[in-house]
């Protein structure tokens, strides 16, 4: 299940059980072994973020772009494996991650925006906690 579609995700903070499997694993063992520094934790937390708003997006996404997606988040595949399995240059794919990357920014940031002018568009009577 993706965070869209999940029945937390209005009030989620975290990143359930199927989110941490998609992060590649490199992370998991650096938190493990408590050699981690606050920059590195901190670099840790957005990867997350981003691996999450990737994935969460992903959908929109054209076929090629979702699949080389799905091929680096979900299999944890090199670049360079996912052109030897796709029969393409690793440019190509680095091409296809870059395009998904920018078109994802600019969904998740339009979204973002939207919600913002929602808030202020708002009766003030409806912000406020009935006081």
């Amino acid at each position: 299940m993706d965070c869209k579609t999940c029945l937390k995700k209005e009030f989620c903070q975290e990143l359930c059980k199927d989110m941490k499997k998609k992060i590649p694993s490199i992370y998991d063992g650096r938190i493990n072994h408590g050699h981690l520094s606050s920059e590195a934790l901190h670099r840790i937390v957005r990867r997350r973020w981003i691996t999450k708003v990737i994935l969460d997006w992903r959908h929109m996404l054209s076929g090629r772009q979702r699949q080389v997606i799905d091929m680096y988040y979900n299999e944890n595949l090199t670049q360079d494996e996912i052109a030897k399995r796709l029969g393409i240059a690793q440019k190509n794919v680095s091409v296809y991650l870059s395009r998904a990357y920018r078109a994802i920014a600019a969904w998740s940031r339009r979204e973002r925006e939207e919600e913002k002018n929602e808030d202020r568009d708002c009766p003030e009577s409806v912000l406020s906690d009935g006081e």
